[in-house]
C-alpha cells in the first residue's frame, strides 16, 4: 500500500486498534511521522500509543486523522483495476509488439491489487506478457510484462512467471 491508500476521518470516528498514519493538527497542515495505535477513547479525545517511542499521546476528538485502509477496503478500492491486471496477466502475447524495453519496473508486483494500485498511480495499463526467447542474465526472469502509458506508448520489463503462477488460486475473485 502506498501513501494515497488511506482514509481521512475525525479522531472520534476511530476504533481501538486503528493505526493512524498521519494527523491534521490544523486544516492546512498534515503531520506524518510515527504511526499511532488507538488504545482508548475518551469523551473529548482519543488516547494513542506512538510507535517510535512507545509514548502515550492524546488527540482531540475533532482533529482529522489519516488511517491506513484495511485489507478489505484496499481490495474493494482496487477490485476493478486488479481484475484488469489479472486478465492481462492471464493472456500471453506472441511477442512484445512495438513495446520498447524499459528499466523502470516499480509498477510490477506479485500481488495483483498492489500491481493495480501501482499502475493506477503511474497512469499506465498492463497489457499482457510474453515469453523471453533469450535469457541475458538471471534465468528466473523468463517473461516480459507489457504496459501502456497515457500516450499509448508501450514498454516492457523483465519479470518471473513464477511471481504470477498462483494468482487464480489466491485471488479467485479476480477471475
Amino acid at each position: 500500500m502506498i501513501w494515497s491508500d488511506k482514509k481521512t476521518i475525525l479522531a472520534k470516528e476511530t476504533n481501538i486498534g486503528d493505526i493512524i498514519i498521519a494527523i491534521h493538527p490544523t486544516e492546512t497542515s498534515i503531520q506524518s511521522g510515527p504511526n499511532y495505535t488507538v488504545v482508548k477513547k475518551h469523551s473529548n479525545c482519543i488516547e494513542v500509543i506512538e510507535d517510535w517511542h512507545n509514548q502515550t499521546k492524546f488527540f482531540d476528538n475533532n482533529m482529522q486523522v489519516d488511517l491506513k485502509l484495511t485489507e478489505a477496503e484496499y481490495h474493494n478500492k482496487y477490485l476493478e483495476e486488479a481484475k484488469a491486471v489479472a486478465y492481462a496477466m492471464d493472456h500471453e502475447m506472441y511477442d512484445m509488439g512495438d513495446a520498447c524495453h524499459e528499466m523502470w519496473n516499480g509498477w510490477i508486483d506479485t500481488n495483483p491489487y498492489d500491481m493495480a494500485s501501482n499502475a493506477k498511480d503511474n497512469h499506465i495499463m498492463i497489457v499482457g506478457w510474453f515469453k523471453l526467447s533469450i535469457q541475458k542474465w538471471d534465468g528466473d526472469l523468463d517473461i516480459g510484462i507489457v504496459a501502456e502509458d497515457e500516450d499509448g506508448e508501450r514498454f516492457w520489463c523483465h519479470a518471473s512467471s513464477e511471481w504470477f503462477e498462483n494468482w487464480k488460486e489466491y485471488y479467485p475473485e479476480l477471475y
